[in-house]
């Protein structure tokens, strides 16, 4: 499959309220912001001119959706963010000592990020990805930990047939270089054990597509 993307993510996407001042009445006032560390990630790749795409869960709310145009106006392809009917989108509360220190208390029991089924996983955005990059977070909680899971498994396949076409590749060369070299192949034999290859790495390689 073409690698279409530099790199793919799938991990939490949140909303991380930073304090930004105080009110009148002395009370701290809250910033709502895009917060989450694999679309951080993804978002300084495509500012570096790389494409990116996105794997997560939000709430269908307002921090859902403002999440989603925030995402998108980086240029992060969204196709994979689902949008969860009854879930909130995950809340972090973000306190900041006066050393500069941090303190985050999450608001995520359940929150929708850790809601991901792996039946919602979009394999062709992994597939289609020179790159596949995961939170840890997203290793919490079972549901979205085995989501995680099958995304790798999936990353893995991809890199182990590619692997595996390359072996077979130097195996049946290596073979017939030495039947050369004992003077028992020569170069029908090798233009036949070059066409093996290929047709052996191609269905091979199939076999991912099928999955």
């Amino acid at each position: 499959m073409e690698k279409i993307y530099d790199v793919t993510a799938l991990g939490e996407l949140l909303i991380d309220f930073t304090e930004n001042g105080t009110s009148a009445q002395g009370n701290p006032l809250l910033e709502a912001n895009p917060g989450g560390a694999p679309c951080n990630v993804l978002a300084m790749l495509e500012k570096l001119g790389k494409k990116t795409a996105f794997i997560g869960k939000v709430g269908k709310d307002m921090f859902g959706e403002q999440l989603k145009t925030a995402v998108e106006e980086v240029g992060i392809d969204t196709r994979n963010l689902v949008m969860d009917e009854e879930v909130h989108t995950t809340l972090a509360f973000v306190h900041t000592y006066p050393d500069g220190d941090r303190d985050f208390s999450f608001y995520r029991n359940p929150g929708a990020d850790m809601m991901l089924k792996k039946e919602e996983v979009d394999e062709d955005l992994i597939r289609g990805a020179k790159i596949f990059h995961f939170g840890t977070l997203s290793s919490t909680h079972e549901g979205v930990r085995e989501a995680t899971r099958y995304a790798i498994d999936v990353a893995k396949a991809t890199k182990q047939i590619v692997m595996q076409n390359i072996v077979i590749a130097l195996g049946i060369k290596s073979v017939f270089l030495i039947l050369g070299a004992l003077g028992i192949a020569g170069m029908w034999e090798a233009v036949f054990g070059d066409v093996g290859v290929t047709i052996i790495a191609v269905l091979n390689a199939m076999r991912i597509l099928k999955k």
